[in-house]
């Protein structure tokens, strides 16, 4: 707790630092990625190919944006002169490996969140008894996995003078091997930040993902090269 509180509150000291720069980047994060991903998620709730191809189209900023605003927080807290003009350069320099990110990131999601969907259906074999819930909780706790280092690669990554995704991944691997329960914590933190963002849409709005990778950059700083 004491990790996640000293990570936060240097979070926050970014975040003011640069209030009105992060405010607007994470509103462009939002217009780039939401879509996509409210898209995809509704397909996967209706099991509708056509609004998984929708999905799949307006999905195609994701990557820009997400590491854009990565790489723009780590500049930000390493207090560089940066400008808004700053994300979308970072982003252009690194569209290679975030496509290459997505391409991993999909086919994975896939399979985790239609286990999930599927054992979760009381009309599926298994379904709604007690070993569909084990099935279920077992695919739950893997996507929270997958995700929390999918967090951190990014977090790692954007650190990097000369960016590598691979290391990125490793470093994020390395952290979460040698600090799980602050990883968690930290993924935790992140589901409380993204409700209360829900909750609170204008806090979403204005400062929601961009705090989310704020705490991500600073939990990982002394374990990232």
């Amino acid at each position: 707790m004491k990790q996640l509180w000293h990570a936060f509150r240097l979070s926050l000291g970014d975040f003011r630092e640069e209030l009105f720069l992060l405010m607007i980047a994470n509103m462009i994060w939002i217009a780039g990625a939401l879509p996509g991903i409210l898209l995809l998620g509704y397909s996967a709730l209706l099991l509708s190919l056509p609004l998984f191809g929708l999905g799949l189209l307006a999905l195609i900023p994701f990557p820009l944006v997400t590491m854009g605003l990565f790489r723009l927080i780590a500049a930000v807290s390493r207090r560089e002169s940066v400008g808004w003009k700053r994300m979308l350069s970072e982003a252009w320099q690194v569209k290679n490996a975030g496509y290459l990110w997505l391409g991993i990131n999909l086919p994975v999601l896939l399979v985790l969140v239609g286990n999930i969907r599927f054992y979760a259906d009381p009309a599926s074999p298994w379904g709604g008894g007690s070993v569909g819930m084990v099935i279920t909780a077992t695919f739950a706790a893997l996507t929270f996995l997958w995700l929390l280092w999918q967090l951190f690669a990014l977090a790692a990554f954007a650190r990097m003078e000369r960016p590598r995704l691979a290391i990125g991944f490793r470093q994020a691997a390395n952290f979460l091997a040698r600090q799980p329960g602050f990883a968690v914590s930290v993924g935790i933190a992140a589901i409380l930040l993204t409700i209360i963002s829900i909750i609170i849409p204008v806090l979403g709005l204005w400062a929601g993902f961009a705090l989310i990778g704020l705490l991500a950059n600073r939990a990982i700083e002394p374990y990232a090269n």
